[in-house]
């Protein structure tokens, strides 16, 4: 096909319709950034609206469309589309989020089904056409100056949907919250959210995800909409065009923090936040938290049920309630219903759209038909986070014919991690979602990615897997992600990755059915798999070493475990070295990338296995000095090197590090030790 060469030094006029929607507009100034950043100017790439007077000397225009709110038919609107430059319409299909782009003679046609679909198409331009990182705004993988730039003749369609759903939900977001100077305080009990993220620094994850086609964001843990700061969260997703949840320990918005602020606020403060004992409050709450949301109308997927504080079981917090099955899936049941009643009442009886989450106590009583969820509500299953495989619940619990069904997976999971490191075996994610498809459960899918930025390789290969979850072959989505990302040196890396995934060893089933126990999670044997069905990723090594030293007892028989930590030291090792060699072979841009993200997590995760064999060490054999000065010197290595991605856009990244929080570990091993 022959090569068009796009004049740069002439510009190029993106042009919008009139009175184009937020999200289009947004997506188009994000398109002419990385146009300038491609041709290196700051100028000549112009956005303009139909009407507009422009530089007719500009040789190349890309034209976007937005089909959504046209008073003409399809087919009018088609026929008007390919005069511009014979549009081949007929090839694509015609549903929602779906969008065609054609590049003809140096033109350019971005059309969209409706308002997402236009922004996606947008950004799949930039993606496909002009080869923009979609993840640059993470990785730092900035779109390459080329100023002999040329496009092709081209046209493309997007895959018609399977997934209604597609989401990220940013959990434990330390990390984000803190880094930048605060947009404001949280009024919650609870030492790891005192502070507001920045909206900006949301609107860079945001404009991500849309490159990635999701279409769904939860933006933090906890969010209180009454709490200005918090609201211009929900804005800013809501001024991008996605779809905006709430967490499942904040049904109707209303965590137990937020239901505690109302009553301190409005003169009520002392009373009990129980459905139960004080259900009038409890329907005030939520009734009062469904008019702020309700702002946000078609935006928002509410989220019904019934949690206790800090994501426990309600009976957890209120004893007053029966043991019975039975008793508490009424309990349940009413809850759920209420709340379905009050948004039905708020929006005037307009459709929504609902999710209740099966969490822990929920599958159990769902299961067993003690739970009763509305047929219009979402019904979603969860893996069991720090194993990233479905407990037994995914697989026993029969599907109802008239209930939609999601999944709630997590690439990010506080407490046995990860956190601050890849951790979850690709291969694992495969095999979740392919489950997924075959129970007829992926109609939702929401994706714990945490802070992002440490996880945005799997969180990327997730979204490869939505466009087409009933074909995709795991395999081919990740040498694309990693062509993207280290261009010819893709197969190189791609051995690295499975290197370093197969060094993080598995806590075993004995310690997987303590957890589960313990949390309330439902076992589920799976056999032999070829991949730790609970790694020991970096908040498990965190509580290994916390307890060999006497500082946290989570984590049984260390002893135990010492052998398996001494090889999979050796095997990270062993990577570290083999990382050094391939920088040699790489591109500078590439080997940027390589240390700021692989190497790095890699040594992370060798020195955090070193530092809890150091700790067994030093109070198994006899307190030694050298092992104190090991266990001190691991920590610090750490500090000093993750300085590598505290640059530019990103400087203070492990500011607001409180969650694995290497400073607390190094603080808590000096003084164990003494040193």
């Amino acid at each position: 096909m022959e090569k068009l060469k796009s004049k740069w030094d002439k510009g190029i006029t993106i042009m919008l319709e009139k009175n184009a929607d937020e999200p289009i507009v947004l997506a188009a100034k994000d398109l002419q950034k990385d146009l300038m950043i491609l041709s290196g100017q700051t100028e000549g790439v112009l956005i303009a609206q139909d009407g507009t007077e422009t530089d007719n000397s500009c040789p190349a225009t890309i034209r976007i469309v937005n089909f959504a709110g046209k008073s003409q038919s399809f087919t009018e609107v088609e026929q008007e589309l390919k005069g511009y430059v014979g549009l081949h319409t007929e090839h694509v299909v015609w549903q929602t989020e779906a969008y065609m782009v054609q590049v003809q003679d140096g033109q350019v046609i971005i059309a969209g089904y409706d308002t997402l679909g236009t922004v996606f198409g947008i950004y799949a331009f930039s993606g496909k056409v002009l080869g923009v990182n979609p993840m640059y705004r993470m990785n730092d993988l900035l779109p390459k100056r080329n100023e002999q730039f040329y496009i092709e003749d081209t046209c493309f369609f997007s895959e018609p949907r399977k997934i209604r759903f597609r989401g990220w939900f940013l959990n434990d977001e330390d990390l984000l919250s803190d880094f930048k100077e605060d947009h404001g305080k949280r009024n919650i009990d609870y030492r790891f959210y005192q502070n507001v993220m920045k909206p900006d620094v949301l609107d860079t994850i945001l404009e991500t995800a849309l490159r990635l086609e999701i279409n769904l964001i939860i933006p933090s843990s906890f969010v209180d909409i009454a709490n200005p700061a918090e609201e211009e969260l929900i804005k800013a997703v809501c001024r991008r065009g996605l779809y905006i949840s709430q967490h499942h320990v904040e049904p109707m918005g209303v965590s137990y923090f937020a239901a505690d602020a109302y009553m301190k606020k409005h003169g009520t403060e002392g009373e009990v936040v129980s459905f139960i004992q004080n259900r009038a409050r409890m329907e005030e709450i939520w009734r009062y938290y469904a008019e702020k949301w309700a702002v946000y109308k078609d935006h928002v997927i509410w989220q019904f049920g019934l949690r206790g504080k800090a994501d426990q079981a309600v009976w957890k917090t209120d004893s007053s309630i029966s043991i019975r099955p039975e008793d508490r899936g009424r309990i349940l049941t009413d809850a759920i219903a209420t709340q379905y009643r009050i948004v039905s009442e708020t929006l005037n009886g307009e459709e929504f759209f609902s999710t209740a989450t099966l969490w822990m106590e929920g599958a159990e009583l769902y299961g067993l038909d003690c739970l009763k969820i509305p047929e219009k509500t979402i019904v979603i299953f969860s893996d069991i986070g720090c194993t990233q495989m479905f407990g037994d619940d995914f697989y026993r619990v029969k599907r109802k014919p008239d209930q939609k069904y999601g999944i709630y997976y997590h690439v990010g999971f506080w407490g046995e991690g990860p956190h601050l490191a890849e951790g979850c075996d690709l291969r694992k994610m495969e095999f979740s979602y392919k489950k997924a498809v075959e129970y007829d459960s992926l109609y939702y899918s929401i994706l714990n990615v945490s802070n992002l930025r440490p996880l945005h390789f799997s969180a990327w290969v997730n979204a490869e897997i939505l466009k087409n979850p009933e074909g995709f072959e795991q395999e081919k989505i990740v040498q694309r992600v990693l062509q993207a990302n280290f261009g010819e040196s893709a197969v190189l890396a791609e051995k690295l990755y499975k290197e370093y995934y197969s060094a993080i060893w598995d806590m075993g089933i004995e310690e997987e059915l303590k957890l589960c126990n313990k949390h309330g999670f439902y076992y589920h044997d799976y056999g032999e798999i070829p991949y730790p069905e609970y790694p020991a990723t970096d908040g498990v090594l965190r509580r290994i070493g916390l307890s060999s030293l006497k500082e946290m007892f989570y984590i049984e028989n260390v002893e135990e475990k010492i052998p398996r930590l001494k090889e999979s030291e050796k095997r990270f090792a062993q990577l570290l070295k083999e990382i050094d060699e391939a920088e040699a072979l790489m591109a500078p841009e590439t080997v940027d990338y390589l240390r700021k993200f692989l190497k790095l997590q890699t040594s992370y995760m060798l020195q955090l296995t070193r530092w809890c064999l150091a700790c067994h060490e030093y109070m198994s054999n006899g307190q030694t000095i050298k092992s104190a000065e090991d266990a001190v010197g691991c920590l610090e290595t750490i500090l000093e090197e993750r300085k590598v991605l505290e640059q530019g856009y990103w400087q203070g990244w492990y500011v607001g590090d409180k969650k694995m929080d290497i400073r607390d570990l190094l603080e808590r091993t000096r003084r164990v030790t003494g040193l």
